[in-house]
């Protein structure tokens, strides 16, 4: 082997006019420089997504545990209603005078029907002459099943989601009255 210039740079790949330039060391710097730029640009950009994330999640969390919350209060408004009924002491003027309140605080709910054991409406708030839903049997299939299920558990039951006979999405929940 022989040590000529030519071969050493011939190695190197880099021709040997080029390394005794006066920009080249600068060049060489700067492509470093912007490497590392880059990598802590998006160091930097994945942190942020990261802490975006995290922030999301504990929104999601927490609208969750507000909407359970909010789902309880209603559960246990109505279960001290059906404790009230039961024991005689609410009219159907006093049903709806306390709900129609109560609805205005939880615009979440859109009606309440007080169903006798055989499946039909007697009292519903708000009362709507077009919906005729007084004296009318139960018809959505998920209605029953939570009566159906709230009876025979004794607890208060809420129906899986679905598509009201409205065409919107709802839910109910089931309260029994017991003696």
């Amino acid at each position: 082997m022989t040590n000529d210039p030519i071969e050493a740079s011939n190695l190197l790949s880099i021709p040997r006019h080029l390394i005794g330039s006066a920009w080249f060391g600068p060049a060489v710097l700067a492509v470093l420089f912007m490497a590392v730029l880059g990598g802590l640009m998006w160091l930097i950009q994945s942190r942020a997504v990261e802490v975006n994330r995290a922030d999301l999640h504990g929104n999601i969390r927490t609208a969750q545990e507000s909407i359970r919350q909010r789902l309880r209060a209603s559960s246990d408004y109505l279960t001290t209603l059906a404790e009230d009924m039961a024991r005689g002491t609410v009219t159907e003027e006093l049903f709806s005078r306390r709900l129609a309140y109560y609805m205005k605080e939880h615009p979440e709910l859109v009606s309440i029907v007080y169903v006798d054991a055989g499946g039909t409406a007697l009292w519903a708030v708000p009362t709507s002459p077009e919906a005729k839903v007084i004296g009318s049997p139960l018809a959505c299939p998920r209605s029953l099943e939570g009566c159906v299920k709230a009876r025979k558990t004794r607890n208060s039951v809420y129906s899986a989601a679905h598509i009201s006979h409205q065409g919107e999405p709802a839910y109910e929940l089931s309260v029994p009255i017991y003696d």
